[in-house]
């Protein structure tokens, strides 16, 4: 870490709206362990009026989210032990009508990369959580503004697979440790969303991560 006589980690957390609900189940596992740069409870709760808008604490897509970490950079002055991120449900969102992805993936990997180096020049160790899960059937049939498929989730995982891997950053597998906590039917809430006790799941199993990379860096 930065600064090891610190007693608490400094950790930027950057994900959507699948964040925005693990993440006081994250939070509280690593409450003594952990100062999270930027959030507010406040912002949390701004979050969930609508999660299906990037706003507060959800950062939607890739670009959003570059900009973001780019500004939380500069606000903190590089001060930062570590980015804990995501994006990619934003990226692959799609027109119904002419069916227009939101971000291409050529463009999803040209941001990904940028965050990469932004984090690489701060000096600012970056772990990557895979994106969760689409149900095509499930997410269009409930969800008429704007659809998703399962075909875009896997290209852009891979995509942010190789870069993360070409980078030396560490990859958390969140999309297959959800698939692993039961059917869909059982897993979602609404069309994207988990319910409660998968969210519960994701929070500690992240926080199993976290809290390993922060013991090898205190001992490194």
């Amino acid at each position: 870490m930065n600064d090891k006589a610190k007693t608490k980690a400094s950790v930027l957390l950057i994900g959507d709206s699948i964040s925005v609900q693990y993440g006081p189940y994250l939070q509280s596992s690593l409450k003594s362990a952990v100062n999270w740069v930027g959030f507010s409870e406040e912002a949390r709760q701004s979050a969930l009026t609508d999660l299906d808008k990037p706003q507060d604490l959800n950062c939607g897509d890739s670009s959003r989210s570059l900009g973001i970490i780019t500004d939380m950079i500069q606000k903190t002055d590089g001060k930062i032990d570590l980015i804990l991120c995501n994006c990619g449900l934003h990226d692959i969102k799609t027109d119904p009508k002419t069916g227009k992805i939101q971000t291409p993936l050529e463009d999803y990997q040209s941001n990904l990369k940028k965050i990469v180096d932004i984090a690489k020049e701060a000096h600012i160790p970056l772990i990557w959580m895979r994106t969760t899960l689409v149900n095509s059937t499930i997410h269009n049939s409930l969800c008429t503004g704007f659809h998703r498929f399962e075909k875009d989730l896997d290209a852009y995982n891979d995509a942010a697979d190789s870069i993360m891997q070409e980078a030396g950053n560490t990859i958390i597998d969140l999309w297959q440790f959800t698939r692993q906590l039961g059917t869909d039917d059982e897993l979602f809430c609404d069309h994207v969303h988990y319910e409660i006790w998968a969210r519960q799941f994701q929070g500690a199993y992240l926080a199993g991560y976290v809290q390993s990379y922060m013991d090898n860096a205190a001992t490194s």
